[in-house]
């Protein structure tokens, strides 16, 4: 078998998940495959509800590139690999060792694609009614798992460069027996890409409220302008954030939230369009919600100013004291799915890169209102486009952290020269991460090289 041991399920694991699933009457065996594949609609909706699978995202971007710092003693609590990404060490895992976030996303690949060939067969290559909106899940959540593994294994796309440099294994089939090798960068974006435009052709339109983990139209071009965005193609993720605006906009008010509670937002929050929560499979998030293990960097503490609801919702604790507090995942796990705030700032942020400020203002202004205390805030003017952008990205940053998309933005901003360097100190230690260093880009895990012939990044 070409696989390597943790890129993806065995054939006996995804069995015995695909039977705890669904009923042992909806099951047969498929010739040529691997798996026992589901034989109704609703055995493969079971498939893709499963949220301990499609309810989580890796964990490492947020380790390795949010605005955090935790105490030398809870570093000593660390697991080894924790503390090697928390400090951008060149060297990560051990040999052998199981790395939780490349299975995660390959798990996650494995079972889309399980799914899109058990349709392409029942519905002999016409995905109708009952089968559509399926085929739609089943391409978004390989696009989805696909983007979070380019996040971390992949250089930041560049245009110039996308063609010449690797990407990540890009397996479409579930086949085991299928080779391994790694796409091309451009190769990877453009498969996300395809997915989800695809997607957009065969999601329901409206959001299923009851299963926030379900995509939906809005949510694959949400996404879709997430992956534009990260590559920095800004007409394209105006477009499609402008789309999924036009299907669901809806914002909340904080004025109308506690600013109490231990746990101010719920998992079906209204403004999210797609549910899923950091992987909870690590160590380092206790040091930023308990005890006096872990803080907030003043300094994006401090760009909360006064009125601005966001400081108690967020965090607890003050200045250089603050924690996290909870997020739209509704529990203290931070939330890495897609919601409207997130697509108001990357509409008006791709506006103002195109020069169009006072449609980018409207945008901001129109998430702003939400989020002070009456007579807070005033409505920004400036017809600057860097003035304005400057204004969105701080926004930006403020209003998703520890939403996991501070790593793919700094990636994507050092990219467009702006010299972003990250420091942090362990037991009198310094350690710094220099504008697009190697590091920005993981290695690859080494039983994956090993097993498979993978060229690995260079650290």
């Amino acid at each position: 078998m070409n696989r390597p041991t943790h890129l993806l399920f065995i054939s006996l694991l995804l069995s015995a998940f695909l039977f705890v699933a669904c009923n042992k009457g909806d099951l047969q065996r498929q010739p040529g495959t691997a798996f026992d594949v589901a034989r109704s609609p609703e055995a493969l909706q079971a498939l893709l509800d499963n949220d301990w699978l499609f309810g989580q995202s890796p964990a490492a971007g947020i380790l390795s590139g949010e605005s955090f710092s935790l105490t030398d003693e809870y570093c000593n609590f660390l697991l080894p690999f924790e503390l090697n990404l928390y400090t951008w060490q060149s060297s990560i895992y051990s040999e052998g060792e199981t790395v939780s976030d490349w299975n995660l996303s390959y798990e996650q690949v494995t079972c889309a694609n399980q799914v899109i060939e058990a349709i392409e067969q029942l519905s002999n290559g016409t995905a109708g009614p009952a089968y559509g909106p399926l085929l739609g899940s089943g391409r978004f959540l390989r696009a989805w798992a696909f983007w979070q593994l380019a996040q971390l294994y992949a250089q930041p796309y560049d245009s110039l460069q996308a063609d010449s440099v690797p990407g990540i294994p890009l397996p479409v089939t579930a086949d085991l027996n299928a080779p391994i090798t790694r796409a091309s960068l451009q190769q990877t974006y453009q498969q996300i890409c395809t997915d989800l435009q695809q997607a957009t052709d065969l999601l329901p339109a409206t959001i299923d409220k009851a299963h926030p983990n379900r995509p939906s139209r809005a949510a694959a071009w949400a996404m879709l302008a997430r992956v534009y965005l990260s590559m920095r193609n800004y007409q394209q993720a105006a477009i499609a954030a402008g789309n999924c605006l036009q299907l669901y906009k809806t914002l909340t008010d904080y004025q109308q939230s506690d600013t109490t509670a231990s746990i101010p937002f719920s998992g079906n929050h209204p403004e999210i369009i797609y549910q899923s929560r950091m992987q909870e499979d690590t160590r380092f998030l206790g040091g930023l919600v308990n005890g006096n293990n872990g803080f907030i960097n003043a300094d994006l503490y401090s760009k909360y100013t006064p009125g601005d609801l966001r400081r108690q919702l967020f965090f607890k604790g003050v200045d250089t004291q603050a924690q996290l507090k909870g997020s739209y995942a509704g529990t203290f796990y931070p939330f890495t799915g897609l919601a409207t705030n997130e697509v108001y700032l990357t509409h008006a942020e791709s506006l103002a890169k195109m020069g169009q400020t006072a449609a980018a203002l409207n945008d901001l202004d129109t998430l702003l209102m939400k989020r002070f205390a009456p007579g807070y805030y005033i409505p920004r003017k400036s017809n600057h486009p860097d003035t304005v952008l400057s204004w969105i990205r701080t926004e930006r940053e403020k209003e998703l952290v520890l939403h996991g998309q501070r790593w793919t933005d700094i990636r994507r901003l050092n990219k467009e020269g702006k010299q972003i360097y990250f420091t942090r100190r362990v037991k009198g230690t310094l350690y710094t991460l220099t504008p697009n260093d190697p590091k920005y880009t993981l290695p690859i895990p080494p039983q994956a090289v090993k097993e498979n012939g993978l060229q690995q990044n260079p650290r």
